[in-house]
């Protein structure tokens, strides 16, 4: 048995490893919540993302993007995956189905973890 914890936990929980279970953190390329790593990916990677979900004008994410970005990270992607009329699970399907194309090396440090 694992324990999975949130990246931006990974300090906290680095010392209790092998203690009662194994503990490991998703992966992120930084120590931050999966709703920041997810927008990072959004922000990084919009023309990726838009040709998975098939939207034609990647102005139209990219104007979602800009006018939720200052909201708070917990709502930012349901605001967004509306704004497109998209479902929220199919847009954060592929945030991290291109944000794992463009990230192996976390990817197989967390699977080898």
């Amino acid at each position: 048995m694992v324990a999975v914890f949130d990246a931006d936990q990974r300090d906290k929980v680095q010392n209790l490893s092998g203690k009662f279970v194994g503990v490991s953190c998703l992966p992120a390329n930084e120590k931050v919540a999966p709703e920041v790593e997810l927008w990072t990916a959004l922000e990084s990677y919009s023309d990726e993302i838009c040709h998975r979900l098939g939207i034609a004008n990647s102005e139209n994410l990219l104007l979602a993007i800009s006018s939720y970005e200052s909201d708070d990270h917990h709502d930012r992607l349901y605001s967004v995956s509306s704004d497109l009329s998209i479902s929220f699970e199919t847009l954060v399907s592929s945030i991290v189905h291109v944000w794992c194309e463009r990230n192996p090396i976390p990817i197989l440090k967390f699977i080898l973890s």
